[in-house]
């Protein structure tokens, strides 16, 4: 018997015996005193035995049939082998209609030597924070290099994009490397769906912040975070990974499950990738999400027109004109067309804006077209250093002068004066 069972064979007892009440012995049990009177009345006709469990000892009703157990592990080792129990429980529903909750899978997985347990690592601690109340007002940010599409692909980087209050992830995009230009096509596509978040968050890599303390060039910030200055959006940075533990753990997830689910439906490549993603969010976002203390949408619907935005994320450079309207960018020089050439533009400043899209010139913010003046500027060789030493010298082929060359009348261009010299005294004398 257990211990609640015990307790309550004794009140039961107690209530025959006069020494407590009715609604005494039920206040006691947590019972009304209607079901008391039916414990009494199963005391009386059964004795204390009826008081206890009869379930005891018999298998449980919702116990899982031997051919069910048989057929999940067999699923399971065939398909989802490296699943972990909770995404094995969501296959077998989902593409198999066989419905098990997690702890069973695990606890079925474990039977069949599929799946270990996992033991709590000791880790320092760090102090918790609550999450921002708004959706929009906190977003972090970070790249994930992984084999994303296994053996398959090429290893690449995702693009990650979460939002704090909700654990929403309001973008994500693959990239081959993670660069400025990869996070300018995820945020450009995710302002244009939400609009302006009022902060970011992200790690100190050098596209988000200058590293070098004593950098002699530049004004102090990246081409990223020159586009978030413009836009109006707070960027702090985090000195560790687990200040932004949000997005890493968003990270951890979708390396398990993401790469799962693209090798069942043979996701490969970039391309595929991203157009894969827009179905998987809305899966993930479903199932880990969670609602925000307040309702409220904090993000900013204020957004510039595309052609705007465009320029905003790319990168940009300065350029000095030259007395004849000319720049140089990237061993290539630009001709600007103006209609009336003016004396100011003389060793102005003109930004060079360089996207997928090409180059756009921007002076006093407007648009300058230009042509571009092909210099037929040719790369000499790369050569090794094996190649430089083996290879022989030039060797020239002697060319012999003309006959009217100087270099053969030289000796006589002198001469013809001193024998004319000589032949003038001998004449006097």
């Amino acid at each position: 018997m257990s211990q609640e069972e015990i307790e309550k064979i004794a009140v039961i007892e107690s209530i025959n015996a006069k020494k407590i009440s009715q609604k005494e012995g039920a206040k006691r049990l947590g019972r009304t005193t209607r079901h008391m009177r039916r414990l009494q009345e199963i005391y009386k006709s059964e004795g204390p035995q009826g008081l206890i469990n009869k379930k005891i000892g018999k298998p449980s009703n919702n116990i899982i049939k031997s051919e069910v157990k048989a057929t999940v592990i067999s699923l399971i080792r065939s398909h989802y082998a490296d699943f972990g129990p909770k995404l094995a429980a969501e296959m077998l529903s989902g593409r198999h209609e066989i419905e098990i909750s997690k702890e069973t899978s695990r606890q079925l997985m474990m039977g069949a030597g599929i799946w270990k347990g996992k033991l709590r690592k000791d880790s320092p601690e760090h102090p918790m924070r609550d999450r921002k109340p708004c959706f929009g007002e906190f977003i972090q940010i970070d790249g994930s290099p992984h084999a994303w599409f296994e053996d398959r692909a090429e290893k690449c980087c995702l693009i990650v994009l979460i939002d704090d209050a909700t654990s929403f992830i309001v973008g994500a995009r693959f990239a081959t490397v993670e660069s400025t230009e990869a996070y300018f096509d995820t945020f450009f596509n995710y302002i244009k769906t939400y609009g302006r978040p009022l902060e970011i968050y992200s790690d100190r890599h050098s596209i988000f912040r200058i590293n070098l303390p004593e950098a002699k060039s530049g004004d102090g910030s990246t081409q990223f975070s020159r586009a978030m200055d413009e836009l109006g959006i707070l960027h702090p940075t985090a000195s560790s990974p687990q200040a932004k533990g949000r997005v890493e753990r968003v990270n951890h997830t979708l390396q398990d499950r993401l790469v799962k689910m693209m090798r069942l439906d043979d996701i490969t490549g970039i391309e595929a990738g991203n157009k894969y993603l827009k179905n998987y969010l809305e899966i993930h976002n479903e199932l880990f999400s969670v609602p925000a203390f307040d309702s409220e949408d904090v993000h900013r619907k204020e957004i510039p027109e595309d052609e705007v935005l465009k320029l905003l994320f790319s990168h940009q450079e300065t350029r000095i004109v030259s007395k004849t309207l000319n720049i140089s960018y990237e061993n290539v020089t630009y001709q600007l067309q103006v209609s009336t050439p003016s004396y100011s533009m003389h060793h102005a400043k003109i930004l060079v804006c360089k996207n997928k899209d090409g180059i756009t010139l921007i002076y006093k913010n407007k648009v300058i077209p230009y042509k571009t003046f092909d210099r037929k500027n040719q790369s000499s060789q790369v050569l090794s250093v094996k190649e430089i030493a083996i290879k022989k010298p030039i060797t020239r082929t002697p060319q012999k002068p003309a006959e009217n060359h100087p270099w053969r009348t030289y000796e006589n261009l002198i001469k013809k004066p001193a024998q004319a010299a000589s032949a003038k005294r001998e004449a006097v004398a």
